[in-house]
């Protein structure tokens, strides 16, 4: 069932279509007040993470946290931000505008600079709260291992040192009251057994690693505050919403003249549609026209297509009737495939020379039936070129001329057995036309003398006639 636009069919049509238009041009207004509100918010949410960067490195440091994972979600965050700011086209384009480009790289550099510190804060703080838990259980077995009073007294005094540095921070003062402590057991430690010298070794071990890793921490800590990464990005806010205040103050006439250039696109849209319409319809009758000449060719000739390297790529209905094979079995073979073997490969090579220069081919072939017998067909192959002028398939036509064939093969065969039976006479045999008196067929037993006296009573009756 075939379906055709009615004019007015198409005038709705076009109508719609202007309205649609008319809603992108509304819509492209509204996009750019909501594209400066998301480049806005991101920058917004830069503040946001980098503040609850700081209070969960705050709460690690106080051990309120027992993982990285806020502190990582929250760097990640920040991350994926600025990756978004430097790779969205809009957010480049009206920090460009807005001179931030240098800002916003700035802050970048800046970040990386703090997600530094803080891996190396991470790293640290994982050997910190490590030992800190090796220093516990030490500190829990001291009873079970039977010290002497006086090294259980030292013992719980390195103790309370050690608990100063990890719960009061107290990192300046303790080193220096340590080692005289870490001194003196190291020097009584002779009077200890094995598992007790151990233990201490292990003791002083951790404590100095609680020590050293307390003041490595306190010291990224310090060096990250002193980035001051979020008044920057709090400045970068600043400066980009009160960019986009003043753009918004400036492009009012800028919107006008847009929207009347909108309106005139829209025109001229409206017009090439309608032109292509038009055209839609040329193109669909052409197609037609070209179904209806492909259908009655098909009815009439043999067709086939093939590839460069001559791989059957289309057959027709009759090419399968008269060679017997069916689409499957043609389609993806050669033409091989009927090949009778009746005519030189001289015949192909001169044939392929031609196609592949570009040139069309002429020429009677006999192919082979699947099953047996053959059948004679009048060929014609035109190679079709490419917009680089190089051959891409070919179209081979073809006409049955099996029954011509047949007849000159009879009349051949006739004409043989006329000869044989007009040689076989003694006498000679000649035919001529009536009205011209001319000599057109011999036999054998026509000698020339007998011919010389022929052609002499020829010559007689024809002055007997003329004088007559």
């Amino acid at each position: 069932m075939k379906f055709t636009f009615s004019s007015a069919a198409q005038k709705i049509i076009l109508i719609c279509l202007s309205l649609l238009l008319a809603g992108l041009l509304v819509y492209i207004y509204s996009s750019e007040s909501r594209r400066q509100n998301e480049l806005i918010n991101q920058v917004k949410k830069l503040n946001f993470h980098e503040l609850r960067i700081e209070k969960s490195l705050l709460k690690i440091k106080h051990h309120e946290e027992l993982n990285f994972d806020y502190l990582n979600a929250n760097v990640a965050a920040i991350q994926n931000l600025l990756m978004e700011l430097q790779n969205d086209p809009y957010g480049i384009t009206k920090l460009k505008e807005a001179n931030l480009e240098g800002d916003l790289a700035e802050l970048v550099r800046e970040f990386s600079e703090k997600v530094e510190i803080i891996e190396q804060f991470k790293t640290k703080f994982a050997v910190l709260k490590n030992s800190t838990r090796y220093f516990h259980n030490l500190i829990s077995r001291i009873p079970a291992l039977n010290y002497p009073a006086e090294f259980e007294g030292e013992l719980y005094r390195l103790q309370h040192e050690i608990y100063n540095v990890i719960f009061y921070r107290k990192v300046s003062i303790i080193p220096g009251r340590l080692e005289p402590l870490y001194t003196e057991l190291t020097n009584n430690i002779a009077l200890l057994d094995e598992q007790q010298k151990q233990h201490i070794l292990q003791l002083i071990k951790h404590g100095r690693l609680i020590v050293e890793y307390s003041v490595a921490v306190d010291e990224l800590r310090g060096r990250n505050a002193a980035i001051n990464y979020e008044n920057k990005s709090l400045k970068f806010e600043q400066n980009l919403l009160s960019f986009f205040i003043y753009q918004q103050d400036q492009k009012s006439h800028f919107l006008n003249i847009l929207f009347a250039t909108a309106l005139f696109a829209i025109a001229v849209i409206i017009l090439l549609i309608h032109l292509l319409i038009r055209k839609s319809v040329d193109l669909k009758q052409a197609l037609m026209n070209i179904e209806n000449q492909k259908f009655a060719l098909d009815q009439h000739a043999i067709v086939s297509s093939t590839d460069i390297k001559g791989n059957i790529t289309y057959v027709n209905e009759k090419f399968c009737e008269i060679s017997g094979y069916s689409q499957e079995e043609l389609i993806g073979n050669n033409h091989r495939l009927i090949n009778s073997g009746h005519h030189p490969k001289s015949l192909f090579k001169d044939m392929w020379r031609t196609i592949r220069r570009g040139e069309v081919w002429h020429g009677e072939i006999k192919n082979a039936r699947k099953g047996g017998g053959y059948y004679w067909v009048n060929a014609t192959i035109v190679p079709f070129l490419d917009s680089q002028s190089q051959v891409y398939q070919y179209i081979s036509i073809r006409t049955d001329i099996s029954l011509l064939k047949r007849f000159e093969e009879e009349l051949i065969q006739g004409k043989l057995f006329l000869d044989n039976v007009t040689n076989a006479m003694a006498q000679g045999l000649y035919a001529q036309y009536r009205v011209q008196w001319r000599l057109i067929n011999l036999n054998q037993a026509l000698t020339y003398s007998s011919l010389g006296l022929f052609i002499n009573g020829y010559a007689l009756g024809l002055r007997l006639i003329t004088r007559g």
